[in-house]
C-alpha cells in the first residue's frame, strides 16, 4: 500500500515504482466523477495533449488511463526535487 505523496481535492498524487522500469514514478488520480462529463472531456483533452510533448520544462506523461470507477489517472515521471509532505499542501 503506497501513502499518498500529495493530496488535493481535484487530485492525489501517489509515489509508486513502474514494473516495466523499476523506475519511481508519479500516479496523479484525478478526483471527479465520471458523471461530470464536461470536465471529463476537458482533462481527456489535456491528458492527451499531455502525453503528446516532450520537454525539458515539462514532467514527462508516461501513461494515462481510467480507475474501474472511472476517474482518470496519468503515470508521471517522478522528480526527486517534487514537494512531499503537508509542507508541500
Amino acid at each position: 500500500m503506497f501513502q499518498p505523496e500529495h493530496i488535493e481535492i481535484l487530485k492525489i498524487v501517489f509515489q509508486a515504482i513502474d514494473r516495466k522500469t523499476s523506475q519511481d514514478v508519479a500516479v496523479k488520480i484525478i478526483n471527479i466523477s465520471p458523471s461530470e462529463e464536461a470536465l471529463l472531456k476537458r482533462i481527456e483533452r489535456e491528458i492527451k495533449i499531455l502525453t503528446s510533448l516532450s520537454h525539458p520544462h515539462v514532467v514527462g506523461c508516461i501513461g494515462a488511463g481510467s480507475l474501474p470507477d472511472g476517474r482518470p489517472y496519468l503515470v508521471l515521471e517522478w522528480l526527486a526535487t517534487m514537494p512531499q509532505g503537508p509542507a508541500a499542501r
